[in-house]
């Protein structure tokens, strides 16, 4: 009889589900005390990021896999659970944009307009400019820039957290 091998991707589902709602709760905690737009909230967003790798691999190479996970292995259940994660993530972002604080929207719009004025282009291409910047800022954009953002970022840390998570299982020929 064959070996089935556990899925990566139950796995990764799992604690991609987790790792989202671990990155929403910091966020709505950051955003209550007016630390979600700082350096230190994007460190600890980062960390919480890392940690979900972390943690989702190591429980798949010692529960599913006996202990041993080859490189490419952790690569894959670290960004398919930052991936999952990033999905669910995306849907708050839009929740978030549309009904908890679309200010904050508005408040990139009018940044946007005043960065575009500052920049002394002719009439046409500060309108362009400017239609641009509101195509840019929506909660649609940004769900989607969650997206890429979060999986770009994800499979960077997937790819340095899984050399020390790696752990090969050797034969020996005697």
């Amino acid at each position: 009889m064959e070996e089935k091998k556990p899925s990566a991707g139950k796995s990764a589902l799992y604690y991609g589900l987790l790792l989202a709602v671990a990155l929403i709760i910091v966020h709505l905690v950051l955003y209550i005390a007016d630390f979600h737009k700082s350096t230190g909230g994007f460190v600890i967003s980062m960390l919480v990021l890392v940690a979900g790798i972390v943690v989702a691999s190591l429980d798949y190479r010692n529960k599913k896999l006996g202990g041993y996970i080859s490189y490419g292995k952790a690569v894959k259940i670290g960004f398919l659970t930052v991936l999952f994660a990033s999905f669910i993530v995306a849907i708050y972002t839009f929740v978030y944009h549309s009904n908890i604080n679309p200010g904050e929207i508005q408040q990139a719009k009018i940044e946007a307009a005043e960065k575009i004025y500052e920049m002394d282009l002719d009439s046409e291409q500060e309108e362009q400019s400017l239609k641009w910047a509101d195509k840019m800022n929506t909660p649609v954009t940004y769900a989607v820039g969650t997206i890429f953002m979060l999986a770009l970022i994800g499979i960077v840390i997937a790819l340095i957290t899984s050399i020390f998570i790696k752990k090969e299982e050797y034969v020996s020929l005697a």
